[in-house]
C-alpha cells in the first residue's frame, strides 16, 4: 500500500510540475505571440475596410489572413501532445492537461478583450491597455478560435475540451459584436 501511496503522489507532483510548465510556456511566449500576431491582422483588417470603403463582414480575407500566420499557441500545443503520444502517457492525463491549459488559454484571451492584467503582471510592467471589444477583434478572434484551435482540437481528439474552456470567451465575442453591431448599424 505505501509504494501505490508513493507512486500516486509521483503521479500528481508530476501532473502538477507538467501542467505548471506548459501554463507558464503559454503565459510567457506563446499567447503574447499570438496576440501580438492577431493585433497585426486586426490594424490590417481594420485598414483595408476604412481604405476601400469596405463591407466590414467579408470572412474570406479574414480567414485567409488568420490561417496563413504561423501560430505559436497551435504550434506549442501540438509540440506538447506530441512528445505526450511519444512518451505513451495515459490519456485521461492528456485530458486533463490540455483541459488546464485551454481554461488558461480561454482566461487570457478574456483578461485580453477587457483590458486587464493577467494573473502575476504587475501594472509597473504593463501599460493600462483598453479593451479590444470591438467587431473587428471579434471576428478576428472568432476566426481563429473556430478556424484555429477548435478545428486543431477537433483533429488531435481534444474537441470537446475546446469547446467547453474556450465557451466563455466566444461567448463574450459574439455577444460583444452583436451589440456592436447592432448600435452603430
Amino acid at each position: 500500500m505505501v509504494i501505490q501511496d508513493q507512486l500516486t503522489d509521483v503521479v500528481q507532483s508530476s501532473f502538477g510540475m507538467l501542467t505548471d510548465l506548459c501554463v507558464s510556456q503559454l503565459d510567457q511566449v506563446s499567447i503574447p505571440q499570438l496576440l501580438s500576431q492577431l493585433t497585426k491582422i486586426v490594424h490590417a483588417e481594420e485598414a483595408r475596410v476604412s481604405e476601400h470603403d469596405l463591407a466590414d463582414e467579408d470572412e474570406s480575407v479574414l480567414e485567409e489572413s488568420v490561417l496563413k500566420q504561423p501560430d505559436a499557441v497551435l504550434q506549442m500545443l501540438t509540440d506538447t501532445l506530441d512528445s505526450l503520444h511519444a512518451a505513451y502517457v495515459n490519456p485521461a492525463f492528456v485530458v486533463q492537461l490540455f483541459a488546464r491549459m485551454l481554461h488558461r488559454l480561454n482566461a487570457r484571451l478574456f483578461n485580453f478583450l477587457l483590458g486587464t492584467q493577467a494573473e502575476g503582471e504587475s501594472a509597473s510592467h504593463q501599460p493600462i491597455v483598453s479593451s479590444h471589444i470591438s467587431p473587428t477583434w471579434g471576428r478576428v478572434l472568432h476566426r481563429w478560435i473556430r478556424t484555429g484551435i477548435c478545428n486543431w482540437a477537433l483533429t488531435e481528439g481534444l474537441g470537446v475540451a475546446a469547446e467547453c474552456y474556450l465557451q466563455r470567451v466566444s461567448q463574450v465575442i459574439f455577444k460583444r459584436v452583436t451589440f456592436f453591431v447592432r448600435m452603430f448599424r
